[in-house]
């Protein structure tokens, strides 16, 4: 299991803000196109008593082309710590097509899920939300510009920009810099989950 501290910022964007940032932010080159969208299907799951939710955490599995993961995200610092799991390809479809997730059958030595209750651990975490994103990001400095265009269950798009930094002082001006620099309204954006389920 890999940890990861995730300080992030984000912010929503109209259609028009999303468009003229992709084509700054991600411009061509020459005939060759650099604008390499990666597409996720991400997949949430919570018991049937939502205690995820109640504790501010998520459960997600996440597919792309290249990699499958499960994702346990748990609040830290003000921000979260991602718990990531590598999924084989029938892993990940055997979660999917069961709609349903028992993280203690995940513990092994390198899998340590002891920050959660017993109860929690053994409990059976339903499938209970999806979403499409298609996602342009790229590396500056010490901090990952990413735009998304997210697709909801009832066809609801929403399109936002996101930096994840390594730290929270510099990724924060670095983030404030590019809305000053493309004039866009700072716009709060509230986790994916919680727009998806207003949206299913």
């Amino acid at each position: 299991m890999e940890q990861n501290f995730e300080i992030e910022f984000k912010n929503l964007l109209t259609k028009d803000e999303y468009l003229g940032l992709l084509d700054k932010e991600f411009p061509d080159n020459s005939n060759l196109r650099s604008k390499k969208a990666i597409y996720q299907a991400n997949y949430y799951f919570d018991t049937s008593n939502k205690d995820l939710k109640k504790q501010n955490s998520a459960l997600r599995v996440r597919i792309t082309d290249s990699t499958n993961e499960m994702t346990l995200k748990v609040p830290y610092q003000g921000f979260l710590m991602e718990n990531n799991l590598h999924l084989s390809n029938n892993k990940a479809s055997e979660i999917i097509n069961n709609k349903q997730i028992v993280l203690s059958s995940f513990n092994s030595p390198d899998n340590d899920f002891s920050f959660l209750d017993q109860k929690i651990k053994d409990s059976t975490f339903y499938l209970f939300n999806s979403y499409q994103t298609k996602r342009f990001e790229k590396s500056v400095k010490n901090h990952l510009i990413v735009l998304d265009e997210t697709t909801f269950q009832n066809g609801v798009i929403h399109y936002e920009l996101e930096v994840e930094s390594n730290d929270e002082d510099e990724g924060r001006k670095f983030f404030e810099s590019i809305l000053r620099t493309y004039g866009v309204p700072i716009r709060k954006a509230s986790p994916k989950i919680q727009r998806a389920e207003k949206n299913q």
